[in-house]
């Protein structure tokens, strides 16, 4: 059923050092997608992948929009638990605010308000 393949996709949108649906995706040298805050602690501390434990050739991350916006479908089609959901709108809006994007901050922080997730 599309649920099902949603929630296939769903479960591979979440960083392997979290475990949180991703954010702010990025792709390390190790090939693997990481939300960028965990990768970028790992890395000030590491030379290897935090996946496979390999040394690194190198520690560039590169920015992934496509990845960001599959995330954005699946937390929009309605499919992932409500909690879930919650917490991605408030760290996505804290992102978006750190990056002065306002008018999406206020946006994802005023509908994790409508799921009931912060109180005013």
């Amino acid at each position: 059923s599309a649920e099902e393949v949603v929630a296939s996709m769903a479960e591979s949108l979440h960083c392997p050092i979290t475990n949180a649906l991703l954010v702010d995706p990025v792709s390390a040298a190790d090939g693997f997608i990481y939300e960028r805050d965990a990768v970028s602690r790992w890395l000030s501390s590491h030379d290897t992948s935090p996946n496979t434990g390999a040394v690194l050739p190198n520690k560039a991350l590169v920015a992934l929009p496509a990845v960001r916006a599959m995330v954005l479908s699946v937390v929009d089609s309605d499919t992932l638990p409500e909690d879930e959901v919650r917490e991605w709108l408030l760290r996505r809006g804290v992102w978006a605010a750190g990056t002065s994007n306002r008018a999406e901050a206020k946006d994802l922080l005023q509908r994790a308000l409508g799921a009931g997730c912060v109180e005013a």
